[in-house]
């Protein structure tokens, strides 16, 4: 049997890395479905954030107050809406509209 591919490290400075990242995730989960309880998939996904992904989370954590910690440490597809709602392309068409807008022919390029 495959293993699936272990994700690669979520920075978070890179939206368009977002996609590829929760779909590694999904891979894993599903490879060992009696193995990932709800909190093990909270823990997995934190251990593979980095830098700004990271940083998000870190507040939440280090100053935990037991009776009041957000929905996403106890819940998987909670945590995944953050992290949308935080790091993914917001306007993937929008965004790539700006981007041809944006490209231009300099004099000393060619056709």
């Amino acid at each position: 049997k495959s293993k699936p591919k272990d994700p690669e490290v979520f920075k978070g400075s890179d939206p368009q890395k977002f996609k590829s990242f929760i779909i590694s995730l999904a891979l894993t989960f599903l490879d060992k479905l009696n193995y990932f309880t709800e909190q093990w998939k909270i823990n997995y996904t934190l251990s593979y954030l980095s830098d700004s992904a990271k940083e998000w989370s870190e507040p939440d954590i280090l100053e935990f107050d037991l009776s009041n910690m957000p929905a996403w440490t106890s819940t998987f597809s909670v945590l995944v809406q953050e992290l949308q709602d935080n790091f993914r392309v917001y306007n993937a068409q929008g965004e790539a509209e700006d981007k041809l807008r944006e490209i231009k022919m300099k004099d000393s390029d060619t056709v």
